[in-house]
Order: structure tokens, then sequence, then C-alpha cells
């Protein structure tokens, strides 16, 4: 508990993240259970809309009809607002157990989500705005083409196809650009959540407080964020490693023991369950990671910014 009085360096940073994710993974793995299974809903409804009309006919190639377009660009829509939804509660209920696993207090699952779910309506409309700053220029570049396709498409006219000429590197440029500035905006609004949930502050007003607070800690952030993601990504690693090894083993094992049909299917439902279940609980590790080490750099920042931060959490 004296390590949270005072400001923290940046392995201390570290050290305390690796800490409170290790003292409390049932807890934050429990939470990330939700989005998890929110995601695969959502990818599961698209693959279920797009897979029967993607798929060749006894080899006559799939046609799609004005009608089906339609239906797939709703479900894609409605899952892809369906998962943002679930991920706009998950956030501040992992945030929340992070605040209190930071006081040394362990949070359970129904607590967190009720935390979160109490105040839903402003936590999605801060991930709406978290949404529309970071991606903003990707917005205004994808809105652009489609025009100028259209109008291409429509006209045929050689203006419009000299222009697309002029546009579309200029457009690679501000891709690129765009890019840059997201990587930016994401480390000034990583405070966003925290500083929402931790001072009980609206949408609107968490952004600018996440502004002020990391607008001399953006090193630090990206530091510690960058850190984060080589360990994540060494463990996917590993885990790619090992499932790979797994699956070539069996294979082997299969082709060399002449095992029946029935008994592979078996046995390649079960690896693919046990391979989709170890990557949904390795991502669940991943948020929970980040969500951790942002909550941590938040607290370090309102010691070293405010005179006296109250450090609790609003109930």
């Amino acid at each position: 508990m004296d390590s949270i009085l005072q400001p923290l360096t940046f392995g201390q940073i570290l050290d305390r993240t690796f800490r409170l994710c290790r003292a409390n993974v049932k807890s934050f793995l429990s939470i990330s259970v939700v989005p998890a299974v929110g995601l695969t809903i959502a990818t599961l409804a698209i693959l279920g809309t797009i897979l029967p009309v993607a798929l060749p006919n006894h080899g006559t190639p799939p046609s799609v009809s004005p009608a089906t377009i339609v239906l797939i660009v709703t479900v894609s829509l409605l899952a892809m607002i369906g998962a943002m939804v679930v991920f706009a509660v998950y956030q501040p209920a992992a945030c929340y157990a992070a605040l209190q696993a930071d006081l040394g207090i362990p949070t359970r699952f129904r607590e967190a989500y009720a935390t979160a779910w109490s105040k839903r309506g402003r936590y999605v409309w801060l991930t709406v705005l978290k949404g529309l700053i970071v991606a903003g220029p990707f917005y205004g570049t994808f809105i652009l083409v489609a025009v100028l396709s259209i109008l291409r498409a429509r006209t045929a006219g050689s203006a419009v196809g000299d222009l697309l000429v002029v546009v579309v590197p200029l457009l690679m440029l501000v891709y690129v650009c765009g890019m840059v500035y997201a990587v930016f905006m994401m480390i000034r609004l990583a405070f966003a959540t925290p500083a929402c949930v931790a001072e009980d502050l609206p949408a609107y007003a968490a952004i600018k407080r996440s502004m002020q607070l990391s607008r001399h800690a953006k090193g630090r952030i990206f530091l510690v964020a960058l850190v984060v993601y080589a360990a994540n990504y060494a463990a996917m690693m590993i885990f790619e490693i090992v499932f790979g090894a797994i699956a070539g083993v069996g294979s082997l094992l299969f082709v060399g023991t002449h095992s029946g049909l029935v008994i592979q299917i078996v046995a390649a439902s079960v690896f693919g369950l046990l391979f989709m279940g170890g990557l949904l609980l390795l991502m669940g590790a991943m948020w929970s990671s980040f969500t951790v080490a942002f909550t941590v750099v938040y607290r370090d920042q309102r010691l070293r910014i405010d005179p006296r931060p109250e450090p609790g959490v609003p109930a």
C-alpha cells in the first residue's frame, strides 16, 4: 500500500501492474468473459450471414441479390454495435476492479458489472466519443472514397476518374498520418475510463480530464503500453507455437495409425474448442493487462498533478 502513496518510476509501474494482475487473475479473467462471449457471438452472427452466400452451391458461383447485401450489412452493423456496447460496459467494470485492486480490495464479478451497469449510458457515450475522436480521419477518408467511387460509377466521367488518380495517393498519405494520429489520441485518452469511474465524471468531462492528466505523461503511457503489448505478443506467439505443434503431432498420429473418420472429427472438434477457449482466455488476459496498466499510470499521474487526490472509487 505504501507504493501507491508516492509517484512511481517506470519500473515500479510495470512491477505493480504485474503484481496486481497476478494477485487478481481470477477476478480479471472472470470479468473478461463477458466481452469474449460478446465478441464470439458477434463474429458468429456475421459469419453465419456471409458464409451461406459466399460458399458455392454445387460448383455454381454464388449470386448476391440486393436484399442479401442489405441483410449482411444490417447483421454486421447490429453485431458491431452490440459488441461495442458490451465493451463499453466491460471497460468500466474492469477499470473499477483494477482501481479496487490497487487499493488492496478484491472485487467480484457481480460487483464490478453492477457498478458499470448502473451508469451504462454514460460509459456507452464515452466509448462512442473515444471512437469518433480516435478514428475520425479514417471515417472521413472512407466517406470521401465512397463518394468518389459512387460518382465514378454513376457518371463514368473522365473528370471524376482524373480526380481519383490524384486523390488516391493523397488518401494513402492521409491513412498513414491517420494511424499516427490514432496512436497519439489513444495515448491522450488512456485515462478517460479510469477518470470516468474513479472521479464519477460525465463522458466529455472524463475526456478532458484524460487530456489534462496525460499532457506530460505521453512518453510513459506509450512505453508502458509498448511493454504490455510486447508481453502479450510473446504470450500469443507461444500459444500459437504450442497449439501448432499439437496440431502437427496429431495429424501425424492420425496418418500413422489410420484412425477412423469419426475419431478424427471428434479429436478435431475437441482441439478446436480448446484452441478457441485458450484464445479467448488469452485475449481476456490481454484486455485486463492494458486496463490495469493504464489504471496504475492514471493513479500515478493524479499523485503527480493533484495536491491531494482522493484515492478511493465512488460507490
